[in-house]
């Protein structure tokens, strides 16, 4: 007030939603049972974010995390029943035979190879799509590269969809991609 010799100030806000329930996760995570969004009715879930909203999410993570989200926000469930979810997930996951549609992770490579300071130890979608650079010549800079996560010898590696022989990395998909999705929510 009185460095900039402001005698009134004033900051007008709009309505934009009301949440019913509400987790926030981080800063630009969040995620809310909605009933108004700019003065309308509604009855949604509004996510941002999260996992089950990216195209770069394993399928399985995106289905259960969706889950677990509409059952902490429509149930308010205790930490036994938590548990007991994460135990279900944990369960259907073992059981299950993921098809190679189901195991593709998409990521965009963001910049170019040569702001890599090693490529042998870039991400493992930028080192896939440095081989098809090598190979065919074709850069795959600003482009989608879709992966299996193979295993994980020091480093992760992976196999474009079309190569894949029906051999994956469980562990790796369940400890970094579902159970430590599921568990940032759960632990809200």
């Amino acid at each position: 007030k009185e460095e900039f010799n402001i005698e009134e100030s004033f900051i007008e806000l709009n309505f934009d939603k009301k949440y019913e329930s509400f987790l926030l996760m981080d800063k630009k995570k969040y995620v809310g049972h909605v009933t108004n969004i700019e003065g309308k009715k509604t009855n949604e879930i509004y996510a941002r974010g999260l996992e089950y909203h990216k195209k770069d999410t394993f399928s399985f993570v995106k289905e259960k995390q969706r889950e677990l989200v509409e059952f902490i926000l429509y149930n308010e469930p205790t930490r036994d029943q938590l548990r007991n979810f994460m135990f279900r997930v944990k369960k259907e996951f073992d059981d299950r035979e993921f098809t190679k549609d189901e195991l593709v992770i998409t990521k965009k490579v963001g910049k170019d190879f040569d702001e890599y300071v090693n490529l042998k130890s870039a991400p493992l979608h930028v080192r896939l799509a440095n081989q098809i650079k090598e190979k065919y010549g074709r850069s795959l800079v600003k482009s989608e590269v879709e992966y299996i996560i193979t295993e994980h010898d020091g480093k992760l590696q992976g196999v474009f969809p079309e190569e894949y022989d029906g051999k994956y990395f469980k562990e790796y998909y369940w400890t970094n991609l579902t159970r430590e999705s599921l568990e940032r929510v759960a632990n809200t």
